[in-house]
């Protein structure tokens, strides 16, 4: 999920649907310590086990919006550099979360040159149907193999060369604690 950090031109502002434990939004708050890192949860159980046993803390820069996701967006005019989408039903994405109009919600709330990245299970039936629905409403959708999913970024503008996209990590990780080599998974861009 973090490459998706190499591709925005600006890392002001982010967005994680699904907080999980909150690992995702702790690291981004971590190496990007003056960046916002906003944060959307379905269930309020979730946000308040994220903070009691895996260290979410919430401050001026870090907060946990309870609610749903696309609700949240629909009502919202706030605009991120990057978007990611981490939200899972079990093994799945939420149905509601991997349709057209939730995607081109996403897009709608992303700065210019503005990045959305999400993990796709590869092994799912519906992983070449969300592949094909991301690419409905971005312009570019790059696809990395991770162990069990692909992370997928997309954004719009100008198309990215392979060589491009592998430099950035490099340069990326030179500058934040980020303790994942980014540039070996940008290595495994897969075909479209």
């Amino acid at each position: 999920e973090l490459l998706g950090l190499t591709m925005a031109p600006k890392l002001d502002d982010l967005l994680v649907v699904g907080l999980g434990g909150g690992a995702l939004s702790n690291q981004l708050a971590r190496a990007l310590p003056k960046a916002r890192v906003d944060s959307l949860e379905l269930d309020p159980v979730v946000v308040e086990a994220a903070q009691k046993f895996f260290g979410y803390l919430q401050d001026k820069l870090r907060h946990a919006y309870v609610g749903d996701a696309r609700a949240h967006l629909e009502h919202s005019r706030q605009l991120y550099d990057v978007i990611f989408l981490d939200a899972f039903d079990g093994l799945e994405i939420p149905d509601t979360l991997r349709t057209r109009q939730f995607y081109q919600l996403v897009h709608a709330h992303l700065k210019p040159q503005g990045v959305a990245v999400t993990n796709l299970h590869q092994r799912s039936a519906l992983y070449a149907s969300d592949r094909n629905t991301l690419a409905a409403v971005f312009q570019h959708c790059y696809a990395f193999q991770g162990t069990a999913q692909a992370v997928v970024v997309c954004q719009d503008g100008e198309a990215r060369a392979p060589d491009w996209i592998v430099e950035p990590p490099i340069h990326l990780r030179q500058h934040l604690a980020l303790p994942y080599p980014l540039e070996k998974l940008a290595r495994t861009l897969l075909p479209n």
